[in-house]
């Protein structure tokens, strides 16, 4: 038997920087823009932001049961 050689076991990082490298680099200003837009029209959904209801909380303490 013999061992396989590591350029048949490993992809082809090469050609995927080479593709990648084709492609044009956004815009910082522009993906800082469509960044801000994404969080304003999910804050409403943020949890951080709007508080978690205590009913539905999955990371509160679990009550503990007791009979007296």
């Amino acid at each position: 038997m013999h061992e396989s050689s590591p350029a048949c076991t490993f992809p082809d990082k090469g050609g995927m920087m080479r593709r990648s490298c084709r492609l044009p680099a956004p815009q910082v200003s522009q993906a800082a823009a469509e960044l801000q837009q994404y969080c304003m029209q999910n804050a409403c959904k943020d949890a951080l932001l709007v508080g978690v209801p205590a009913g539905s909380n999955p990371f509160r303490e679990p009550r503990s049961c007791t009979v007296l």
